[in-house]
């Protein structure tokens, strides 16, 4: 099959051809810092909201199959472990899913997922995302099961919390990660964290080109042994699994791991 324009440019993009690729660089010993590295390139959170509603849109009215990080493609670009996990989170629960995707934007894994999932029910999907995302979401891009909503505590009778690279651009990571283990929801999915190969937690700035959306803004890299720590008491891990998806220049791996919440 030959694979258009529109997706090799979107792959460049986002896997990293010289001179467009997404980078990661410094050693930070602070958010303060990191942010300050950032200059006037910081996160244009409007900016990027609108290009990723219209994306979204497209995808949503047939214009277009895949978005992801804004980039439109016209092939979906699965994860099969994360869909492996579904599966099996839905098997287990009656052929059904009730998914909270925590930090997903505006449904990308949503509209990425539903035709494979298709045999599955799903009773809901709930984004959680912040106020403005929140806000276009619900008037936009929200249908069936999707809706979008600010605060974890509102969602009742979710199966799986979902969350896809999203702790690495939050400034306390670990606290995010309390709060998915304190939810008591059966199964928690995490997907595309970027684990540090050095054993250690590293701050860096990500330096996004302006082909996506010029910004500049922190970045984590995570402790692989700190991060299942967190979840130790209350879940048990059912499996890791290395991401196809992203790569960086700094040395890591990007993981995804499946908890089950223990008896």
């Amino acid at each position: 099959m030959k694979i258009s324009d529109m997706t090799k440019k979107a792959w460049r993009l986002l896997s990293g051809d010289k001179g467009t690729e997404v980078r990661w660089q410094g050693d930070y010993n602070s958010w303060e810092e990191a942010l300050a590295a950032c200059g006037n390139e910081g996160y244009a959170e409007d900016n990027i909201l609108e290009r990723t509603l219209q994306s979204t849109l497209k995808v949503k009215n047939g214009e277009a199959v895949f978005e992801r990080d804004s980039v439109l493609f016209d092939r979906i670009e699965y994860s099969f472990p994360l869909l492996a996990c579904l599966l099996k989170i839905a098997a287990a629960q009656d052929n059904t899913l009730s998914v909270v995707d925590y930090g997903g934007a505006l449904g990308s894994h949503y509209f990425q997922n539903r035709t494979f999932l298709q045999p599955v029910t799903i009773r809901q999907w709930v984004v959680v995302e912040q106020e403005k995302h929140v806000k276009a979401g619900n008037r936009f891009i929200s249908e069936g099961p999707l809706r979008f909503e600010q605060r974890l505590e509102d969602i009742s009778g979710a199966n799986v919390l979902l969350s896809s690279c999203m702790l690495p651009y939050v400034e306390r990571p670990y606290e995010y990660a309390c709060k998915f283990a304190d939810s008591g929801i059966e199964y928690i999915l995490l997907d595309r964290i970027p684990i540090s190969a050095e054993n250690r937690d590293r701050l860096t700035v990500e330096i996004v080109p302006p082909q996506i959306y010029a910004a500049r803004y922190p970045s984590w890299f995570l402790c692989e042994s700190k991060l299942l720590a967190v979840f130790q008491e209350k879940y048990e891990l059912v499996v890791d699994f290395v991401s196809p998806i992203d790569h960086a220049n700094i040395p890591s791996v990007y993981k995804g791991f499946l908890f089950m919440k223990k008896k």
